[in-house]
């Protein structure tokens, strides 16, 4: 009879350490890997999503290019989500990850369509094009980390660069790896990418600067939907994006026919009737140094010197190196002496 070299108290212990450090987190990874997916029954997969008019940016339609680095991430996951561990990496499966991507983004713009190069820009329609650099790294280990890497490069039609947003986020494979732990890193990233695109003000200016019919319709005739007149604080904010922008956004045919339309009133001697055209045309695109140079000299010529004064002034904010930064100036200090010795009619 052949005689055990350990004795029985240490066998015991050694089998119940076997158990706790290889088979126990075995038997958990397969238990989790058994169950079946819960899905939820939805009757309209459409009612979660926002009408165009809700949008932030309901009135731009978006083309998507995939840049070279998001195709291989996107190859990466789906053999990450083929091999062995395929259940273990399900939170990087491809279609999940793009499904996430496309969910950001149409909640935001009112159409996306994907292109392959960006030629066909035009071609779709496209106000505004996005190539997304899509970059993953998957650990497959305990305390191996995850990272999430999204950029997306913003554009005009033509290709012209207007801002880059990005998210980014890692996570850690917890111990026992019984799942990857993707999804922190990657909703990281999302809610990263998401807080970039809601808070470019680039963007927004760039948008207010098209002539974009309002969501649902055709363009017309009719005036364009105006913003209220902006605060001093809100008007500091839009020059300074203005002052930024490259390339300087261009006015809409709309506050085009307002500045005409402005010039006939003043030949006309109808000045009051001029100021207010170019108050319309500035409610649609405050950063236009044009339309303040103008209304502040009706105003000034009506009397109304403390407007004229803060008119000029927010033409400055926008062109403070211009050429006629200096005639603007002497206007300011002419509509000054003339508001103290009660001049002004309406200040």
């Amino acid at each position: 009879m052949r005689t055990s070299v350990i004795p029985a108290s240490s066998a015991k212990g050694h089998i119940s350490s076997l158990f706790i450090g290889i088979l126990l987190p075995l038997v958990v990874l397969l238990t989790g890997c058994a169950g079946s997916v819960e899905y939820v029954k939805q009757d309209d997969p459409f009612k979660g999503l926002a009408p165009k008019s809700e949008r932030p940016l309901g009135s731009v339609k978006l083309c998507l290019l995939l840049t070279e680095n998001t195709n291989r991430a996107l190859e990466y996951a789906g053999k990450a989500q083929s091999g062995m561990l395929g259940s273990y990496m399900a939170e990087a499966e491809p279609k999940r990850l793009v499904g996430d991507i496309t969910g950001v983004l149409i909640t935001r713009f009112g159409e996306v369509v994907r292109i392959t190069v960006l030629a066909d820009a035009p071609v779709q329609g496209c106000n505004v094009v996005m190539a997304l650099d899509l970059k993953i790294e998957l650990g497959s280990m305990s305390f191996q980390t995850n990272v999430a890497e999204l950029m997306g490069a913003l554009a005009d039609e033509k290709g012209n660069r207007l801002e880059d947003v990005a998210g980014s986020g890692a996570s850690m494979v917890p111990f026992p790896n019984t799942h990857a732990n993707f999804k922190s890193a990657w909703t990281t990233a999302l809610t990263k990418f998401s807080a970039g695109l809601d808070g470019s003000e680039k963007l927004k200016v760039y948008v207010a600067s098209l002539q974009l019919p309002d969501s649902g319709t055709l363009a017309s005739t009719s005036p364009a939907r105006s913003r209220p007149v902006q605060s001093d604080r809100e008007f500091a904010e839009t020059a300074a994006t203005y002052r930024a922008a490259s390339p300087k956004p261009r006015i809409t045919e709309e506050v085009w026919r307002l500045h005409l339309q402005a010039g006939v009133m003043i030949r006309g001697k109808r000045l009051i009737d001029a100021m207010r055209l170019y108050g319309e045309a500035l409610k649609l695109a405050p950063w236009w140094p044009d339309g303040r140079w103008n209304r502040a000299l009706l105003l000034g010529e009506l009397k109304r010197y403390r407007e004229a004064i803060t008119e000029m002034n927010r033409f400055l904010q926008l062109e403070e190196n211009a050429s006629e930064a200096g005639s603007a100036r002497d206007h300011i200090y002419q509509w000054e002496a003339a508001a103290k010795i009660g001049q002004g009619g309406r200040q």
